[in-house]
């Protein structure tokens, strides 16, 4: 195995953590299964939205350490943002341009997963830690 391919694997393998990690936030919020008061109940979107964050924070430093052998800097905080934001976007783009064509959302939804995790790991590999 190369080493592009034991980083793409490494990043591989966070992504799919990274999924887990957004979905039990974004329920357990959603849900309460740590609160005990209704009032400490999330919305969906809210819920959501802090469990892209707590992913995000995990994938940065996850793949900066394993996937990308680098260290911890702000210019690459800052790229790896900026990239994270991005492919948010680009999924938004191709979920919403799969739509106009009337694929249906399933296979919408198989073309975000398809590519932009493709999409995110090149962004990284060559412009986040380019220079670490």
């Amino acid at each position: 195995m190369t080493s592009s391919h034991l980083v793409f694997l490494r990043f591989s393998i966070i992504g799919l953590a990274n999924t887990v990690i957004h979905g039990a936030v974004a329920l357990a919020l959603i849900e309460g299964y740590f609160f005990s008061s209704d009032c400490l109940l999330f919305n969906p979107v809210l819920a959501n939205g802090i469990g892209f964050i707590t992913a995000t924070a995990f994938s940065y430093v996850a793949n900066t350490y394993w996937s990308f052998s680098a260290s911890i800097t702000a210019e690459n905080f800052l790229r790896f943002a900026t990239v994270s934001v991005a492919g948010l976007v680009v999924s938004m783009f191709l979920a919403y341009f799969a739509s106009r064509l009337s694929i249906s959302s399933a296979g919408g939804v198989f073309i975000v997963v398809i590519f932009v995790p493709i999409i995110n790991f090149l962004a990284h590999w060559r412009w986040t830690y380019k220079s670490t």
